[in-house]
């Protein structure tokens, strides 16, 4: 569900980034499951997750990469609260930076629509929501994220010569310092094998506000090769731990 961005997207007028990658390719479908951990045990699989890597559109001379993210709930917890959510987003090929990006949201009894749009070269971005019936305009940092975004561009480092990166990621008009840290190399059991991986942990905060890493913090683990899939993030809770891991890959083309 492409939003529009055309109108934003500026020509070649302006020195933006380049970032050098072939980590990931057009029809890279990633699939995933989450399940809720306690003390080692897994106790139930809440949902189902899928990151697809659709196409590349051609938009005032600048070339972008359509991601679909797609969120849903295990059939059990369908009859309790049941989630279909639908994530679009749009980064840029060259930089691995966000233009913007739209959710179609179904949670429970409650649908509404998010969309995101932003201006690198003037550093604004305009949010929306349906919910609100509200339009807001923003300041942005330079090349910021969304939390999409994001993931395909600590995919482009090889994170055990870089050991550390920051960016900045945008959610609804706030402003998120992130942060990228390498712990070391394990090999991880998967659905499809073992597979070395770079363990990582990623933290971020609201800038202004004073970093709080207990409760901002993931354990993230990355393919320590030239794919550098994600494999799996280990989000804590009050009780035990989410654990997002990977189901399948399919490489369309």
């Amino acid at each position: 569900m492409c939003f529009g961005i055309e109108g934003l997207l500026i020509d070649e007028g302006y020195d933006y980034r380049v970032v050098k990658h072939e980590n990931f390719r057009i029809g890279e479908k990633l699939d995933y499951r989450v399940s809720w951990v306690v003390s080692g045990i897994k106790l139930l699989e809440v949902g189902y997750g899928e990151l697809d890597l659709k196409e590349t559109l051609l938009m005032k001379n600048r070339e972008v990469y359509h991601v679909i993210f797609k969120v849903k709930t295990a059939p059990f917890f369908d009859v309790l609260f049941k989630i279909r959510d639908v994530m679009d987003c749009y980064i840029d090929r060259a930089g691995v930076f966000s233009w913007g990006f739209s959710m179609d949201i179904r949670e429970g009894k409650t649908h509404y629509t998010r969309e995101t749009r932003f201006d690198q070269r003037n550093h604004s971005g305009i949010h929306k929501s349906s919910l609100r019936n509200l339009e807001k305009k923003t300041k942005i940092l330079p090349f910021m994220q969304d939390f999409i975004s994001a993931v395909y561009y600590i995919r482009v480092f090889d994170m055990q010569k870089e050991k550390n990166i920051t960016f900045n990621i945008d959610n609804d008009g706030y402003a998120y310092e992130a942060a990228v840290t390498f712990i070391g190399q394990e090999k991880i059991k998967t659905s499809i094998g073992k597979i070395m991986a770079d363990k990582l942990i990623l933290s971020w905060y609201k800038v202004g506000r004073k970093k709080q890493k207990e409760k901002e913090s993931h354990l993230l683990w990355i393919s320590a090769d030239k794919n550098r899939i994600p494999l799996k993030v280990e989000s804590f809770g009050d009780i035990g731990k989410f654990v997002t891991s990977l189901k399948e890959i399919d490489n369309e083309k």
